[in-house]
């Protein structure tokens, strides 16, 4: 589904995620169990991490926490990425959550840069969630 964001949205988006949305174009992709029920939503980010861009497949579960963070592309030296079990660090946590380097998310030697990025990432993505998700108002 592609959706697009209002400039109200957008800033809404900036101020929840205290990080850039640049695109007001949003493509998410939804996942169904058997029965129908929805088992989650998954997000490509791109960015530019230093110099290099990184793409990411970050998946919201139904209750709007992180069900997985993954890299697809890293144009970095490898060494600037953090290992496999930091990224597990941001599963099940929710956009209020202090998703940030150095508060809810550990330090990593060497990858600063990459993990503030991917933070920034997911707290872009669980605040897109978020709107998108958001409960219609009634008309008045």
């Amino acid at each position: 589904t592609t959706s697009y964001l209002s400039p109200e949205q957008l800033e809404t988006a900036r101020r929840s995620a205290q990080a850039p949305v640049e695109s007001a174009v949003v493509t998410r992709y939804t996942a169904r169990g058997p029965d129908g029920t929805l088992a989650g939503t998954a997000y490509f980010d791109s960015h530019v991490v230093r110099t290099a861009r990184e793409v990411l497949v970050i998946v919201v579960a139904p209750d709007r926490t992180v069900r997985s963070v993954d890299v697809l592309a890293f144009g970095e030296p490898e060494d600037y990425l953090p290992r496999p079990g930091w990224l597990k660090r941001v599963e099940g946590k929710r956009v209020d959550e202090g998703l940030f380097v150095g508060r809810a998310l550990a330090h990593v030697t060497g990858a600063t840069l990459t993990t503030q990025a991917i933070a920034a990432a997911v707290r872009r993505v669980l605040a897109i969630h978020a709107l998108l998700e958001a409960p219609a108002r009634p008309a008045k």
